[in-house]
């Protein structure tokens, strides 16, 4: 243990990698730890893999909604509105987790906190869009 520096911020003479190794808890070396989160996130940014799923939800809720207002009588924007709202919940619910999962500073979780951040995204760019044409 070293003397603490005047601000406070960390031992005298130790570097910053030295401090993120410190508080990470991981054993291995910085670059290749930094290298294998870089492409982890890199693999990770397809979210054109991820951006049917939201509108496949949305046109399976109208079709069901659509069924029940025949028999009821409700009308058709009645019925886009009410699809949107489960998957503003469910973006909403996603983009809560990725918050959550950013703010812990365990570096394996970033992993998680990677695929949560295109979800939510594609998640929500896609649900605004559709009920901004909806509304």
């Amino acid at each position: 243990m070293g003397r603490r520096d005047v601000q406070g911020q960390g031992r005298v003479g130790e570097s910053l990698p030295e401090r993120v190794l410190e508080t990470s808890h991981q054993p291995t070396s910085l670059p290749s730890a930094v290298s294998s989160y870089t492409n982890a996130f890199a693999f990770t940014q397809f979210g054109v893999l991820v951006a049917p799923w939201n509108g496949m939800l949305m046109d399976r809720l109208k079709q069901k909604y659509q069924k029940e207002a025949r028999k009821t009588g409700f009308s058709t924007s009645v019925v886009a509105l009410c699809s949107t709202v489960p998957s503003l919940a469910l973006t909403s619910l996603l983009s809560l987790g990725f918050a959550l999962c950013a703010s812990v500073p365990i570096l394996p979780l970033q992993y998680l906190t990677f695929i949560l951040q295109v979800i939510s995204r594609s998640f929500l760019y896609g649900s605004n869009a559709a009920f901004l044409t909806v509304a």
